[in-house]
């Protein structure tokens, strides 16, 4: 299992290591053909995805990265 994981984070470094020399119109291309791609396998698919440990816990950590940058400050969503 820790294999997997250092894969895993491997895996995610390299991929943001290449995103971040995109340019932001490349980036919401990507981010665009991605959602899309999100979409048609959801339709597709009977049963929701099996995620094993390791990707939930790699899955946690992006999102605890990406809260900071979408949330916005003093914004309370709620009114």
């Amino acid at each position: 299992m820790i294999w997997r994981f250092i894969y895993l984070v491997a895996h995610q470094l390299g991929d943001s290591l290449r995103f971040s020399r995109l340019a932001p119109d490349d980036k919401t291309i990507e981010l665009l053909l991605l959602r899309q791609q999100l979409l048609i396998v959801r339709r597709h698919q009977k049963r929701g995805p099996t995620i094993t440990r390791t990707e939930k816990l790699l899955l946690l950590t992006l999102v605890e990265q990406l809260r900071p940058i979408v949330e916005l400050p003093g914004r309370n969503w709620s009114d």
